[in-house]
């Protein structure tokens, strides 16, 4: 802040010298001025002052016989008095300004963070059809009533958060509840609100923290069904009810359920084999609007085509709407090849066994695997259930 208001201002560098450069920096310090970046040069000291400072060394120069050089003259006044003639650049300045401000008044830029079950197309479609979208005005998104009404279209989401940052739009989604989150929320958020089941299943175990436990272990729950009450009641010592607290529900739920699984592929694929021969050229992007630049006509029968998306932004979260695309293409003939039916059998249980891991790393236990495999003679199906034990609470406001 202090060098901002420095620059505002203006400040010289300077290089005082003479016969007695101490005296001149001990009457600075009596007099109150200012002085930084002190430092000692041969034959003298180097430092500088604020503009509106150097006028009252023009006194102590002549008390103390010393000489003072300007080393340099920095800030706004000097920078503007520099270019005063160029008044075009001035104004230039001065809209690029005005035009960077008015675009920070929208979104630019929508971020969603957290979705597992659930697709990052599936929820931008979501915002579509609720009118949120890149270059809508900041002022006319509702973060808390968006929050909620995902919570009630999406059946999954336990925990979802809505937040503005410069000019990017985040959506944070949650679609299982845990221990670390849960209270994260409850410090960030005290409306009142119950713990319902996201999905069928049996109770495994359960915690509360917060609110009344309506369920207990080996009770078997449908989805929507309530888990733990923000409504708690208070009686005495008589079973009389005294008073009737609505408050958050907080608490850990695990339950064992069910996941059905299909998986068909064929048994004729290609392998590629690449050509070597490849073209790549731009597009640069205004919003919704996209010019091709160096982009040549792709002639090519089979290719993979690889993009890089990169959009500007100032800092870490002021995003412009302006952004450019480098797209790559390859050329590929496509060989046709067949599995075995060994092959398919250990490409199917690498796909599962890719499934499950995704499941682990989603904090899902896996109890119990009931999978077959089938290959005809051009495909092959892998089907069955897997039962796993997981977190099924989903938060709800008290209606």
């Amino acid at each position: 802040m202090i060098s901002f208001l420095h620059f505002l201002q203006g400040y010289y560098k300077l290089f005082v010298c003479g016969c007695c450069p101490e005296r001149f920096l001990n009457l600075c310090t009596n007099k109150g001025i200012l002085l930084w970046k002190l430092r000692a040069k041969k034959g003298g000291y180097e430092f500088f002052i604020s503009r509106k400072a150097y006028k009252s060394l023009l006194s102590l120069r002549e008390k103390t016989n010393t000489t003072i050089e300007v080393e340099g003259k920095y800030g706004l006044p000097f920078f503007l008095y520099r270019y005063r003639k160029r008044k075009f650049f001035f104004f230039g300045m001065c809209g690029c300004v005005a035009v960077i401000y008015f675009l920070s008044l929208f979104i630019w830029d929508i971020q969603i963070v957290g979705t597992v079950h659930y697709t990052e197309e599936e929820i931008e479609k979501y915002l579509l059809r609720k009118e949120i979208h890149t270059g809508i005005y900041k002022k006319n998104l509702d973060c808390t009533g968006l929050e909620e009404e995902i919570r009630e279209d999406f059946s999954d989401a336990a925990w979802v958060s809505c937040d503005i940052e410069g000019t990017r739009f985040r959506v944070q989604l949650k679609e299982s509840i845990d221990g670390a989150k849960s209270t994260e929320a409850a410090e960030n958020d005290a409306t009142p609100k119950d713990i319902v089941a996201s999905k069928n299943g049996t109770i495994i175990s359960i915690i509360t923290r917060n609110g009344t436990p309506l369920v207990k272990k080996k009770d078997v729950v449908k989805k929507g069904d309530t888990l733990i009450s923000g409504i708690i009641y208070i009686y005495n010592e008589y079973d009389e009810l005294l008073e009737t607290n609505v408050v958050r529900a907080d608490g850990d739920i695990k339950a064992q359920t069910v996941y059905e699984y299909k998986d068909i592929f064929s048994l004729s694929y290609y392998e590629k084999s690449y050509t070597g021969a490849k073209k790549e050229g731009v597009r640069l992007y205004f919003g919704d609007y996209s010019i091709p630049l160096f982009l040549a006509k792709n002639s090519y029968e089979n290719y993979d085509e690889t993009t890089e998306y990169h959009q500007l932004k100032l800092g870490h979260a002021v995003y412009l709407p302006f952004a450019f695309e480098i797209i790559k293409a390859k050329e590929y003939l496509p060989v046709k090849k067949t599995y075995q039916k060994e092959e398919a059998k250990k490409k199917a249980r690498k796909k599962l066994d890719h499934y499950l891991q995704d499941l682990k790393e989603n904090n899902i236990e896996i109890v119990k695997e009931d999978i077959t495999v089938k290959v005809t003679a051009e495909e092959c199906v892998a089907k069955g259930t897997i039962t796993v034990v997981e977190s099924i609470g989903k938060i709800r406001n008290i209606k």
